[in-house]
């Protein structure tokens, strides 16, 4: 599937004027809407596998956050609130039809769980892949996020290949929404159904902070996936696609309450 013939630029922002990049793939007759929200650093092409696999029968909405990919990068505040807005203007912009599905990466399924709790008439499901309830990053990544602003931007050529945002957006998303966020108390009052993906070998955070999401969500079901580190959805994207598939079916997944095995093997 040629992802760039289903892109669309959507106007959240006139002043300052702000376009979003989104992936929109609608067929006719769509059993339900996907909404893919990327992290800090991330795309929407990072959900290829997902949208290939999805958008035959769904409605599949992927986009570039503010400030990555091919979507605007103004100097803006960059916080939740700020975030939260644009993903209010572009799905009524997108004239979606809830209910909807939320699937958010990293620091994505931050903000898919702040909708989910203001929205919660909108959201049907969340699915939270590689999501800690905390993003304490190492000690090494917090000391390079407050270095001065000129030598974050110095480091932009070496990054760019896997980081696609630019130094500015970075630091202020880091420094006024990712370090900020608090997920526990949230997760308590989620009132949606929620699978919780993770990496076996995922090390971007600390381990218990994965593992207690499911136990923190009333109706949270916990899939911890073997051989797979932080970018699950695309190291093992066969089993992530099996479990998404799964749970949009009402199918029971591995539930951190059910006696069955830790992991999925390769």
């Amino acid at each position: 599937m040629d992802l760039g013939l289903y892109r669309r630029e959507v106007a959240v922002s006139l002043s300052p004027r702000v376009r979003l990049s989104v992936i929109d793939v609608h067929p006719e007759h769509p059993r339900r809407t996907l909404v893919f929200i990327h992290g800090v650093g991330g795309q929407a092409r990072q959900w290829k596998y997902q949208v290939e696999a999805f958008g035959l029968h769904h409605r599949v909405i992927a986009p570039d956050l503010r400030g990555h990919g091919f979507s605007d990068k103004p100097r803006s505040v960059y916080d939740m609130e700020e975030l939260l807005s644009d993903l209010e203007t572009l799905l009524l912009q997108l004239e979606v039809d809830p209910p909807l599905v939320l699937i958010g990466h990293s620091f994505g399924g931050a903000i898919a769980t702040e909708y989910a709790l203001r929205h919660p008439e909108q959201v049907d499901r969340l699915i939270l892949i590689s999501t800690p309830g905390e993003f304490r990053l190492h000690p090494i990544y917090r000391f390079l996020f407050h270095l001065p602003l000129p030598l974050l931007r110095a480091a932009e050529p070496f990054v760019r290949p896997w980081f696609h945002a630019p130094a500015h957006v970075a630091r202020a998303l880091y420094m006024r929404a990712v370090s900020r966020w608090v997920g526990w108390p949230r997760f308590r009052n989620l009132t949606q159904p929620a699978l919780i993906i993770r990496g076996h070998r995922d090390m971007v955070f600390e381990r218990p902070r994965f593992e207690e999401v499911a136990r923190a969500i009333p109706q949270g079901e916990d899939l911890n996936v073997g051989a797979s580190r932080h970018t699950v959805m695309i190291e093992r994207y066969e089993a992530v696609n099996r479990a998404i598939g799964r749970f949009l079916e009402d199918r029971p997944t591995c539930s951190w309450q059910e006696p069955s095995p830790a992991t999925i093997s390769p």
